[in-house]
């Protein structure tokens, strides 16, 4: 989906939603990362999969889910930036195959919007628990590099010779430089 009309180079169109297949589904998002979409499971050749793509216009991001066992839409799991993220709004809907050696069909086609929020009835305990997952590894590695710089401090003496006197050791300095 994009703003402006393809007329030879693919940014000045300002595209805001791109979804390719490639072995899975994904979406394009800022900086042309590929970000696989949720899905309930394997992509076969030669079977029906219905993709839902819905559009927060407020935070510009989209969120993925795919079916593809006909049972219904598998949790969300993560958001994706526009990939273009000064695009106003869509205009134009481009439909085609990127492989050459494979076929695609599209059976039907529907483009909604709906008033309110656009992830209302979206079950977001997927996204929830991604953040609270990415904030944990945050916060880990960030132990990880503190742990890492104490036992540096400590080979070094510069730890150890603060249990006297309570001060690190550029306080130390300082009081005996001074």
């Amino acid at each position: 989906f994009t703003e402006l009309p393809f007329e030879g180079a693919l940014p000045e169109c300002k595209v805001g939603v791109q979804f390719t297949v490639r072995g899975g589904m994904y979406l394009c998002g800022g900086g042309g990362q590929l970000v696989k979409i949720s899905n309930d499971g394997k992509i076969q050749n030669d079977r029906w999969n219905k993709v839902l793509l819905k559009i927060d216009w407020n935070d510009k991001v989209i969120v993925g889910q795919v079916d593809t066992k006909g049972k219904g839409y598998a949790p969300a799991i993560q958001t994706v930036q526009f990939r273009d993220a000064s695009c106003r709004g869509f205009g134009y809907c481009y439909l085609y195959n990127t492989d050459v050696q494979g076929t695609c069909w599209f059976s039907s086609l529907r483009i909604k919007q709906a008033s309110g929020d656009a992830f209302s009835g979206l079950n977001t305990d997927g996204l929830e628990a991604r953040a609270v997952l990415a904030r944990r590894l945050q916060e880990r590695e960030y132990q990880r590099a503190v742990d890492g710089d104490m036992a540096v401090g400590m080979k070094m003496g510069a730890i150890k010779c603060t249990k006297n006197h309570g001060m690190n050791l550029a306080e130390e300095q300082r009081a005996n430089n001074s």
